[in-house]
C-alpha cells in the first residue's frame, strides 16, 4: 500500500535548507572547547599581536611562519618582549577545511599547541585557540580563574 508521502517537495526543500544554514561551514568539523580544555592542551597562553611572515627552510621543507610579539604570559615558557612562532599553511600550499590561517596584525589571546616536538613552532588549530583582543575580556577572566587553582 503507498501512502502519502512523510514530507512533501516543499517540505524537504525547507528541511534542507536549514540544514545547510545550521551547519555554518567552516565550524563543523571542530568540536567547542572548554576554557579549562584549551588551557591544559596548551603549550603557552598569551596576549599577544602577529606579526608579518617569515619562511624558514627545514631540511627539505619549507615553512611559512609568523612572529606572535607576547604581550602578556599565562603559562610559563615565554614571557613579553620574546616572540613565539606560529606555524601557517603556506599561500600556494594545498589546504584543507581545517586549515586555519590568521591574518597579519591579529591580536588578541593565544592558545598555542606544540605541532611537532621536533621543530619550535606553535599552532592555533582550532578557531578557539585565538580570541580577538575585542571580544577577549570574558574568556581572559576566565583564564586568570583558572589558573589561580
Amino acid at each position: 500500500m503507498v501512502g502519502q508521502p512523510i514530507l512533501s517537495r516543499r517540505g524537504l526543500l525547507a528541511l534542507s535548507a536549514a540544514c545547510a544554514l545550521w551547519a555554518r561551514p567552516g565550524f563543523a568539523m571542530f568540536a567547542r572547547m572548554t576554557t579549562q580544555d584549551l588551557i591544559e592542551t596548551s603549550e603557552i597562553v598569551v596576549i599577544g599581536r602577529l606579526e608579518p611572515p617569515v619562511r624558514v627552510q627545514i631540511a627539505t621543507q619549507t615553512l611559512r611562519v609568523n612572529p606572535i610579539t607576547v604581550l602578556e604570559a599565562f603559562k610559563p615558557g615565554v614571557a613579553p618582549p620574546d616572540p613565539v612562532f606560529l606555524w601557517q599553511p603556506l599561500d600556494q600550499a594545498a589546504r584543507s577545511g581545517a586549515d586555519i590561517v590568521r591574518p597579519v596584525g591579529s591580536q588578541g589571546l593565544w592558545f598555542l599547541r606544540r605541532i611537532n616536538n621536533a621543530i619550535p613552532f606553535l599552532s592555533a588549530d582550532h578557531p578557539q585557540r585565538f580570541v580577538p583582543s575585542g571580544r577577549m575580556t570574558p574568556v581572559l577572566a576566565e583564564v586568570r580563574t583558572i589558573l589561580k587553582r
